[in-house]
């Protein structure tokens, strides 16, 4: 407080935002003061100070602690800013102008952010498809997840430890890697007109099952033939745990060994599934002459006496191999 001939002034710092009244007393008397309250705005924004709520459970998550939170809701996020005196932000034009993102770390669900006032939300990105929701219902449990959530201008973030429950007790739901997906066996030899499978596992980049079945799995993964066979034909089912699946061959035709080619997502796996096709159970014969001709009439003519006559029987099975 400093005094001059006919006033005095203060000095202060002001560190919470709001409105403040001061009051003026004057020898234990009150001074009545026309303009005597100010209205703080807070500080320019301080990105490491934001805090994050989970309004499914209606709590704040914590920088230091575990965060639980599970599978069988889909996730909602309210994130709020604040300047370095832990003031909240309440310029709408601020915090609308932030660009801000938000990953659940490691999957592959995708997070979308959008504004609400003086506020951000984060949920699952809505898709026509539901795909993405789908995707949150198979994430297995686990404590090693993060939320990042970070300012794209400034490359500021700050993230938060997540533990998931609700879910599947295994595998991964990291993004697919087709590079570590995996195909067994790789040779099959199949019988005629009997369905024969193998198992095609997906996989992430980590080499551990991903633990996703997708919604129309023919839209997503493709067999091809080469161009001379025709006779093939090819089902897929979804196998014992999501991720896994059984491609189940069927051919009519006998053929020594030739290789197919499986295509994830539109890409080709390295590896390739070698058919081999033997004929099935025997249910006609055929006789041929010494020539290799067919006898097709049933009169196979007159011989003499004491003349030779050969020919060979050959079995067929239903499809003629």
């Amino acid at each position: 407080m400093k005094d001059s001939a006919d006033h005095f002034s203060c000095q202060t710092t002001i560190t919470k935002s709001g409105k403040i009244e001061f009051i003026v007393d004057y020898d234990s008397s009150n001074v009545n003061c026309k303009k005597c309250s100010l209205d703080i705005t807070p500080d320019k924004l301080d990105f490491d100070k934001t805090r994050v709520f989970y309004t499914n459970e209606k709590t704040e998550l914590s920088r230091t602690e575990l965060n639980t939170i599970t599978v069988t809701s889909v996730p909602n996020f309210e994130l709020f800013f604040y300047d370095k005196y832990q003031n909240q932000i309440t310029d709408k034009t601020e915090v609308n102008g932030l660009v801000v993102t938000t990953d659940l770390v490691v999957t592959d669900v995708k997070l979308c952010v959008a504004n609400k006032d003086i506020t951000k939300t984060s949920t699952l990105c809505k898709e026509s498809n539901n795909e993405n929701e789908r995707k949150w219902q198979y994430v297995p449990n686990g404590e090693n997840y993060q939320l990042v959530v970070k300012e794209t201008t400034t490359k500021k973030e700050v993230t938060f430890k997540i533990k998931i429950t609700g879910g599947f007790s295994d595998g991964d739901s990291g993004p697919l890697d087709v590079s570590k997906t995996n195909i067994q066996p790789t040779k099959l030899t199949l019988t005629a007109g009997v369905e024969g499978s193998v198992q095609l596992e997906l996989r992430t980049a980590e080499g551990k099952r991903k633990n996703y079945w997708y919604e129309k799995v023919e839209d997503n993964i493709k067999v091809s033939f080469p161009d001379a066979v025709k006779d093939c034909k090819y089902s897929l089912a979804q196998a014992e745990k999501p991720g896994q699946y059984k491609i189940k061959y069927t051919c009519t035709i006998k053929r020594d060994a030739f290789q197919t080619t499986v295509s994830v997502e539109g890409k080709e796996l390295t590896q390739k599934v070698t058919l081999t096709v033997v004929p099935a159970e025997p249910e006609k014969s055929k006789l041929f002459k010494m020539s290799g001709e067919e006898i097709k009439d049933q009169n196979l003519g007159s011989v003499s006496v004491e003349s030779k006559f050969q020919m060979i029987e050959k079995l067929f099975d239903k499809y003629d191999n």
